[in-house]
């Protein structure tokens, strides 16, 4: 660019200014700003109740002059003329003072928003336009706003510390279950960082958006860094990369690192998916340093390694060597975590895990065929699988606020390396926890974390525009299924109460691999043709015990795994291209069997459970499922196309 480009600022009042200026000389410094004020169009916009077609003519006026005189691009800096910028058709960008805030907003997560002004005129103008911009962009978010009438005052007179208590004041009563706060003027802006520190809920405001905006027009979007996470297990990453995607970024899922691609599609986040959940504890840090050279290698600037919101590890490992093995990598001297999952009903109050209201180890996890969990408390089980210092990070302390979590954490900084387990019961703690994350080279813990960091990244900028994966052609699914959760048996039920045909493998002595599997595909042949079948190994708890104690149990597992990833195979052979799959070593099996590498992330269809579109020919489907998750009539929303799948709005 042979000179800066010109940006023509029109303000209403003085005091958006200084706000204005300062977001684009922090964001994007290589520009020249002209100022030109009418400081009448505010004054007589209140005496007239708001903004007339004669106002508005006098600002498209200036807006025509700003374009005659040589600007490269307008932005108007008073909220209540917003909507002559939408309207106004120009060779330049001419951005209303909100639009690029008011495009953060219908692009991320948030389902509540409260609008804050000064004056009334200006807050039923932003809400308004707010919501109507999330109707258009068929987001469901719930506006609402309050008036901080002494914030006038204050903002006037320069002080920001009274700026902050006016809004402060207005904001916290009706702060109650909101997602976030947008500050509807430029003359609030100042206060955005404190406000956000005294409340512990995010603040936006306009000038920083549309600084960013305004820069990506002129000298395309900065290089974005990624988040990239490396899982324990193959649904736990679908989980994590169903997370990162609803958090707004355009996510990546890879089945592990035997044939990694080295040209990606344009995302924000990679997810890995290993099976060292239970392997020795030396192979999982193997695989996952791996994993992480390859992240880097993507331009990964932060790693989040999810592992189970249970905590599934043996007394050596594998959470605490892995998470050690990364720390040090990644020289990170502390490292936050925690497997609080509201969304799944896993909490952490006082250091101890929670699974649906109770202990850990009063939950069925205590009989985990492979990883019996018997003991709630996190940082004694952390404690004895790594050498690092752990430390605990109070639910008082997060619910204080951001502030309080900074100083708290800022505390360790210096002192011996350690873990920092964190208390976590709604999904609030987790994103105030989140945004004293965002520049932490690691963090750790399930899939509740993991959505807080997303959606800290997105506010940050750190994301694309956020987009499912094609469906293709889909149209013959199958059903597979290798748990023996409550949740999986209650599904099965479902399915086969509707009139779905079923194929039950049974353990027998003398049963293998190929009987299994040629034996169900004979079976599937003879169905009607569209069936839509569901194959399957699960049992009660009582017949679990009895295959365990007559027969080999690691045996008849490792079996069924294998027959279930046949049986795949078969069906794929047979067109079938939409498979929903129940249970981690399932889901890992299945898709190593049908070689899927990875895809890009799809609609959800239940808490932690979406489907991955693969880029492989001919093109697959998938839903992993986590033996314990989703609704009881999963099965038959996700193999309905008049369902959409059982897509479902996040």
């Amino acid at each position: 660019m042979t000179k800066k480009p010109l940006v023509a600022l029109i303000s209403a009042t003085p005091l958006a200014i200084p706000p204005a200026e300062a977001a684009m000389a922090e964001t994007f410094c290589e520009v020249e700003i002209w100022n030109l004020l009418d400081d009448r169009l505010m004054t007589e916009a209140a005496l007239q109740g708001g903004l007339t077609p004669e106002l508005a003519a006098r600002m498209e006026t200036l807006i025509d002059f700003a374009i005659g005189q040589g600007a490269d691009a307008v932005l108007l800096t008073c909220s209540l003329y917003g909507s002559v910028a939408d309207g106004f058709v120009a060779p330049i960008p001419v951005l209303a003072p909100d639009r690029a805030v008011f495009d953060d907003v219908t692009g991320s997560s948030y389902q509540r928003i409260l609008v804050v002004a000064s004056f009334e005129e200006a807050l039923k103008d932003s809400a308004y336009r707010l919501g109507k911009d999330a109707a258009a962009s068929g987001r469901a978010i719930e506006v609402t706003g309050v008036v901080a009438t002494a914030a006038m005052t204050s903002a006037k007179s320069g002080n920001t510390r009274a700026l902050v208590d006016d809004l402060a004041e207005a904001v916290e009563p009706a702060s109650a279950g909101i997602d976030a706060v947008l500050l509807a003027q430029y003359s609030l802006a100042p206060a955005r960082e404190d406000l956000e520190r005294r409340l512990g809920i995010p603040v936006l405001s306009g000038p920083s958006s549309a600084a960013v905006k305004l820069r990506d027009a002129f000298v395309g979007s900065a290089p974005r860094g990624v988040l990239g996470a490396i899982a324990d297990d193959y649904t736990g990453a679908v989980d994590v990369a169903d997370a990162l995607r609803s958090a707004g970024l355009r996510t990546l899922l890879f089945f592990g690192l035997d044939a990694p691609p080295e040209h990606l599609p344009e995302h924000d986040a990679i997810v890995i998916a290993l099976k060292t959940r239970s392997v020795p504890a030396a192979e999982a840090v193997e695989e996952s340093l791996t994993a992480l050279d390859y992240l880097q290698q993507h331009r990964a600037d932060q790693i989040y390694f999810k592992y189970c919101s249970t905590f599934d590890s043996t007394p050596e490992g594998n959470i605490g060597p892995v998470l050690t093995a990364l720390a040090e990598r990644l020289d990170a001297d502390m490292v936050v975590t925690t497997p609080s999952s509201p969304h799944h009903a896993r909490t952490v109050y006082s250091g101890q895990l929670f699974v649906g209201g109770v202990l850990l180890e009063d939950s069925h996890m205590a009989q985990h065929p492979l990883n019996p969990m018997t003991d709630s408390l996190l940082p004694r089980l952390l404690a004895a699988q790594t050498d690092r210092q752990i430390r605990s990070l109070s639910l008082e302390t997060i619910r204080a606020g951001i502030g309080a979590i900074d100083a708290e954490l800022g505390g360790h900084a210096g002192r011996q390396p350690s873990f920092v387990v964190a208390d976590g019961i709604t999904q609030d703690d987790l994103d105030a926890l989140a945004v004293t994350q965002i520049d932490r080279p690691l963090v750790a813990g399930a899939a509740g974390f993991a959505l807080a960091m997303g959606r800290a990244r997105a506010r940050r900028g750190d994301r694309a525009q956020s987009g499912d994966g094609a469906s293709g052609n889909q149209f013959r699914s199958a059903v597979l299924a290798g748990s023996c959760s409550a949740s999986t048996l209650e599904q099965i039920s479902r399915f086969q109460s509707q009139g779905f045909p079923s194929y039950q493998l049974t353990a027998t002595p003398e049963m293998t691999i190929e009987s299994l599997s040629s034996d169900a595909l004979r079976w599937y042949d003879a169905l009607e043709e569209g069936s839509v079948p569901l194959f399957y190994s699960s049992v009660n708890a009582e017949e679990l015990a009895r295959i365990r104690a007559e027969l080999d149990g690691d045996r008849v597992a490792a079996i069924f795994e294998q027959a279930l990833a046949s049986i795949a195979v078969g069906l794929r052979e047979r067109g079938v291209d939409r498979f929903v799959v129940a249970g981690g070593e399932t889901s890992g099996t299945v898709t190593q069997r049908l070689h899927v590498t990875g895809g890009i992330m799809g609609g959800r269809v239940d808490d932690g459970v979406a489907w991955l579109y693969t880029a492989q020919d001919p093109p697959l489907a998938l839903l992993l499922k986590s033996g314990n998750f989703g609704d009881p009539d999963l099965f038959l929303r996700s193999t309905d196309p008049e369902r959409a799948w059982g897509e479902i709005d996040d």
